[in-house]
C-alpha cells in the first residue's frame, strides 16, 4: 500500500519540480557533511569559548605539570643538568609570574623529570588530551622546550630525539617545527651562531633583559622567512597574508578567548612581537 501510495504521488508531480527537490535535497545534505566536517581548529576554538571555570583550571594545571617535568627532562637528556639550563627554567617561572608556592612545585617538576623513570610520551599524550586540541598552546609548550634545549647553545642529539616526539604526538608538523626553531634560537639570541652565546658547559646563562625575540640587521634574513613560513622568493602579497594569519592566530586576546593559560599571554604577546619585526625585517629588506 505504502508504495503504490508512493508511486502514484511521484507520478503526480511535474518532473521539473521534482528535480528542484531533489536539489533542494542534495545541496542540505551537502551543508550538513559541511558543518560535521568542520577543521579540527574551529571546532577546537568554538567548543573552548564555553570552557567552565573547572576545566580552564585542568588546562592550566595540564601546561605547568607538563612545560617544568619535560623541560627537566630535556635537560638531563644528554645525562647532566647545565647551569644555563636551571637559569633558562628560573626566566620560564618569572615571566609566568609564579608566586613562592609555584615556584616550588615548578621545581619539584623539573626534578621528577629528570627522573630515569620519567613517562615522557605519556605525560606528553596527557596533556594534549586535557588541552582539548588547543594547536596555539601546543607550540607554546614546544616552544618552550625547543629554548630548554638550546639553553647551553645547541640542541644535543638526544634532545632533539625528545623534541621530535614531542611534535609527533602533538601534531606539529616538520615546518612548524622549524618555525618554533627559529623564534627559540632568535628569542634566546643564538641568531646563527650557536656558540657565541653562552659559554661552555657549567658556565652562567646569559640572560637577555627581554625575552621579546629581537629581529634587525644582523639577524639572519632566511629566519625572518622561516619564521612566517614562507620562502625566501615569496612575493609581497604572499609574505603579507602568512603574517596576517600568524598574527591574528597567536594575538593574546584570541589566546584569552580560546582557553589558554594566563602564563601563556606574555608568551604570546613575545611571539606576536617577533613575528611583526621579522615582517618588518624582510619589508626593508625587499624595499616593500
Amino acid at each position: 500500500m505504502g508504495l503504490y501510495f508512493l508511486s502514484e504521488l511521484l507520478n503526480s508531480i511535474d518532473t521539473v519540480w521534482l528535480l528542484v527537490i531533489l536539489l533542494i535535497a542534495i545541496a542540505l545534505a551537502f551543508v550538513s557533511f559541511a558543518v560535521h566536517r568542520r577543521p579540527v581548529e574551529q571546532v577546537s576554538a568554538l567548543s573552548n569559548v564555553d570552557l567552565t571555570p573547572e576545566e580552564s583550571q585542568e588546562i592550566r594545571q595540564s601546561f605547568f605539570t607538563a612545560t617544568f617535568s619535560v623541560m627537566g627532562h630535556i635537560a638531563k637528556a644528554d645525562g647532566h643538568v647545565q647551569a644555563s639550563q636551571i637559569a633558562l627554567a628560573e626566566n620560564v617561572i618569572k615571566d609566568m609570574s609564579l608566586n613562592a608556592r609555584q615556584r616550588a612545585s615548578a621545581i619539584e617538576l623539573f626534578n621528577q623529570g629528570k627522573r630515569a623513570n620519567f613517562k615522557l610520551k605519556k605525560q606528553i599524550r596527557r596533556f594534549r588530551e586535557e588541552c582539548a586540541n588547543n594547536r596555539s598552546l601546543y607550540e607554546d609548550f614546544l616552544e618552550i622546550q625547543i629554548k630548554a634545549a638550546l639553553a647551553d647553545g645547541k640542541i644535543a642529539r638526544e634532545e632533539e630525539v625528545i623534541l621530535l616526539l614531542i611534535a609527533k604526538v602533538l601534531d606539529i608538523s616538520s615546518k612548524q617545527y622549524k618555525q618554533l626553531e627559529v623564534l627559540a634560537r632568535v628569542s634566546l639570541g643564538l641568531g646563527d651562531d650557536h656558540s657565541q652565546r653562552f659559554k661552555r658547559a657549567g658556565a652562567k646563562y646569559s640572560q637577555a633583559k627581554s625575552s621579546v625575540p629581537k629581529f634587525n640587521a644582523t639577524t639572519n634574513i632566511k629566519d625572518a622567512y622561516v619564521l612566517l613560513g614562507v620562502d625566501v622568493g615569496a612575493d609581497e602579497a604572499s609574505v603579507k597574508k602568512a603574517y596576517r594569519k600568524l598574527m591574528n592566530q597567536h594575538h593574546p586576546d584570541k589566546l584569552a578567548s580560546t582557553g589558554s593559560p594566563e602564563e601563556v599571554l606574555k608568551i604570546a604577546s613575545d611571539k606576536t612581537q617577533a613575528i611583526q619585526k621579522a615582517y618588518e625585517q624582510i619589508k626593508r629588506a625587499r624595499a616593500w
